[in-house]
């Protein structure tokens, strides 16, 4: 099931489920204002976390050429770094990091910054 943008805001801990509850509370009741609208209006986020939130939902810009991303079979602890990663927070990956500055990379370097053999 795909995550909400309020789940999302949640869970990077942007604003509280008491608020998300009320967002949609307003929207259930005819406000037809984008969720993201009526939270900064209200003050429960700002800019800065809806940013944060399209950064996450567009996933990472190299998963087309990442040699982590792209490993068959993949299994465990990899899935996992995958999904905190490549899917919910690429900016924090260290492949990302080395691949925006034209850094290069070891096919060793894991998104957690080791390095695997």
């Amino acid at each position: 099931m795909v995550e909400t943008i309020g789940e999302t805001l949640v869970r990077m801990g942007a604003m509280n489920t008491l608020q998300l509850e009320d967002v949609l509370r307003r929207q259930s009741s005819g406000d037809t204002r984008l969720f993201g609208e009526i939270a900064i209006d209200l003050g429960y986020i700002d800019d800065q976390a809806v940013q944060s939130y399209l950064d996450i939902k567009a996933g990472c810009p190299y998963c087309g050429d990442c040699h982590f991303y792209n490993i068959k079979e993949m299994v465990g602890s990899s899935l996992t770094l995958k999904e905190i990663y490549c899917e919910q927070w690429p900016k924090k990956c260290a492949i990302f990091q080395a691949k925006s500055i034209g850094k290069p990379i070891s096919i060793t370097l894991w998104p957690n910054g080791k390095r695997v053999a």
